[in-house]
């Protein structure tokens, strides 16, 4: 262990103590997973550069159970900015890369480390994650955050195979409300075209909306997010999805398409046949998996929203739910 301690402080024997992890990880095919380990088949977020992945810089980055909490911790090099490093989570089993569902959380500063707090819903569900340091945008969409300067090779934990015995939080059918950031939305609508997806008043609930501007001359905006997943669709039994919505003119209609395996070879798409109305006022929309044909709701990855409306218009969108057993306020 001492000698490991020594040969870390130098950036030469730190790569290969990294890259001999990495080895040991990939060769274990087959075997008991580990609980926690580096993940070199699996692929970053777009807006990731891959050669910024450095692997020397994160060689202690790693997650462990400690009094009940699964905790991700990491001794960064000297100079690193503590308020530009993002802990970048994912919760679902390695692969489905194009669509994963991805989520952040500061680092905060602990004993000779730098250290984040998981929130965990199900031991039995794996996490991919990495760390990214840069100027990370609350306002803007994962694909359109500024390239990170350093970013760490991916790893999953495992919770239950880590020692973690039961979960964290106790399930909650909300989504998202726009309070944290857009990490789990996307603007499919080309945004050279002028049209915009930010943050936005006035909302339904809390301080912000999702805003969605059509520009003059176009006539629909579409949008997709990634935060409806089938392992928690199936592991919750949900029967479908409720989202608010409303828009600055009347007579605006928005409709649904639910998407798995987003390639050219696998893709499914399952639209919902349904199109809704969408006037001045918040409305709620309840939709359920049924009637989404094609698809059987453990496959969704992705569900787009196409609004549609005579530009110049702006709709928003908040209090994305899972519906189910539970009720709803």
């Amino acid at each position: 262990m001492k000698r490991e301690l020594k040969f870390a402080a130098t950036g030469l024997w730190t790569w290969c103590l990294v890259k001999l992890s990495l080895t040991a990880v990939a060769g274990a095919a087959g075997g008991a997973e580990p609980g926690d380990a580096w993940l070199p088949e699996g692929r970053h977020p777009d807006f990731v550069q891959t050669n910024r992945v450095d692997a020397a810089a994160f060689a202690t980055l790693q997650a462990e159970v400690l009094v009940g909490r699964l905790k991700v911790h990491w001794v960064p090099p000297q100079g690193v900015p503590r308020e530009e490093a993002k802990l970048y989570l994912s919760a679902d089993a390695p692969g489905r890369w194009p669509a994963r569902d991805w989520r952040t959380l500061d680092l905060q500063e602990g004993p000779g480390r730098w250290e984040a707090s998981v929130p965990v819903d199900r031991v039995d569900v794996p996490i991919v994650y990495f760390v990214a340091v840069g100027e990370f945008q609350d306002d803007r969409a994962l694909s359109e955050q500024p390239p990170p300067r350093m970013v760490s090779p991916l790893r999953v934990v495992r919770p239950m195979a880590l020692g973690l015995e039961r979960p964290s939080r106790v399930f909650w059918p909300f989504l998202d409300g726009f309070e944290e950031n857009l990490t789990g939305w996307r603007l499919v609508s080309d945004p050279s075209q002028g049209f915009v997806m930010e943050r936005g008043e006035p909302s339904r609930n809390g301080k912000w909306a999702l805003s969605l501007t059509i520009p003059a001359g176009k006539a629909s905006v579409t949008i997709a997010t990634t935060r409806v997943r089938g392992w928690q669709v199936t592991q919750q039994d949900a029967s479908g999805f409720s989202l608010w919505l409303r828009c600055e003119r009347p007579g605006g209609r928005a409709r649904f398409t639910l998407f798995s395996h987003l390639s050219p070879v696998n893709l499914l798409a399952a639209p919902n046949p349904m199109e809704v109305e969408v006037d001045e006022a918040w409305r709620r929309f309840d939709l359920a998996f049924g009637d989404f044909r094609g698809l059987a709701p453990g496959q969704a990855d992705l569900l787009a929203v196409e609004f549609l409306g005579d530009g110049p218009d702006r709709f928003w969108v908040d209090d994305l739910q899972l519906l189910g057993r539970w009720p709803l306020e």
